[in-house]
């Protein structure tokens, strides 16, 4: 009911359904179970969709403790949870957290050997987006040279 009341634009109920769904879960499952990080992610992605920041953040954070205590620091989960808290913090101007945790989140991508290429130039294309921000354009061009030596095919789109 959670998916289909945010389909619909009735964010509130969603959120409503998910925090009945992390009760449950909360009462009959492990405190690190892959079911309540699903769930807290959920309630964060909609908060963040209704423009309430600080909701968002404080659910991606209890994400994140979550995480730290069940998950391998250099999991794929964690750093998507790490990408969420990049983008509240850019809604937010906090752009130096942003940049931290998306340095952070690039570091554990590239441990990865399965990782497809393009989600790594995703996020060189997030930290460059940053630098920019920052008026830092040497970092940026070194950030987006990056972007194009994990998408060649991009680049050869663009001769």
């Amino acid at each position: 009911m959670g998916f289909a009341n945010s389909a619909n634009k009735n964010c509130q109920e969603a959120i409503s359904c998910f925090k009945i769904v992390l009760d449950l879960q909360s009462t009959y499952l492990l405190p690190n179970d892959p079911n309540i990080i699903r769930t807290c992610n959920n309630i964060g992605t909609i908060y963040r969709q209704l423009d309430d920041y600080d909701a968002a953040l404080e659910t991606f954070t209890q994400v994140t403790e979550i995480e730290r205590k069940s998950l391998p620091m250099n999991s794929f989960e964690y750093t998507k949870t790490l990408n969420n808290i990049e983008f509240i913090y850019c809604h937010k101007e906090k752009l130096t957290n942003a940049l931290h945790n998306f340095e952070k989140a690039l570091e554990i991508q590239l441990t990865f050997t399965n990782i497809q290429p393009e989600e790594i130039a995703v996020t060189y294309n997030n930290i460059a987006s940053i630098y920019l921000r920052q008026n830092k354009y040497d970092l940026t061009f070194v950030n987006a040279k990056k972007i194009l030596e994990h998408c060649p095919r991009v680049h050869k789109l663009l001769e």
